[in-house]
């Protein structure tokens, strides 16, 4: 069974978590990074690793706190640069048709939304079938969703 890939938006930071720790410093406490696990059921947890006491400590997300966070969840699909596509990217495609579109889980898969097409056609697309390249997030990057 493949392990569940995902990252985790931070509403009130406005920042990306992503898994294993990398790079993000909680500040305040010396060498300390954080590492965001999920369950099986999907509560959300934070490992602690503090360096100066012994060992870490996992801290669930308090239900108040649930709707700062979004996670979003690796498709299982990677792009021509080998790059992992998530749930909530806006990536540019290009087919037969060329435009912009945001990935989102819809009736059991995952699929590319067109906010904009060259041809009109604001059918979505399959992930996998057409090239498509990250230009951002739906978090990271809104003023990507919008068309003139």
């Amino acid at each position: 069974m493949k392990p569940i890939k995902f990252k985790v938006w931070d509403k009130e930071k406005k920042r990306m978590i992503w898994p294993n720790g990398q790079g993000l410093k909680k500040s305040g406490v010396v060498s300390t990074e954080e590492n965001v696990l999920i369950s099986a059921d999907g509560t959300l947890f934070f490992e602690w690793d503090h360096s100066l006491d012994s060992g870490s400590e996992l801290e669930a997300v308090e239900d108040y706190e649930k709707d700062r966070y979004v996670v979003l969840f690796f498709t299982g699909v990677l792009d021509q640069d080998n790059e992992e596509i998530y749930c909530g990217d806006i990536r540019e495609y290009h087919d037969v048709q060329k435009g912009i579109g945001v990935v989102k889980f819809h009736e059991g898969r995952y699929l590319l939304f067109p906010i904009t097409n060259s041809e009109g056609d604001m059918n979505p697309w399959v992930l996998g079938n057409i090239w498509t390249k990250k230009i951002g997030t739906i978090y990271e990057n809104p003023e990507l969703l919008k068309v003139d």
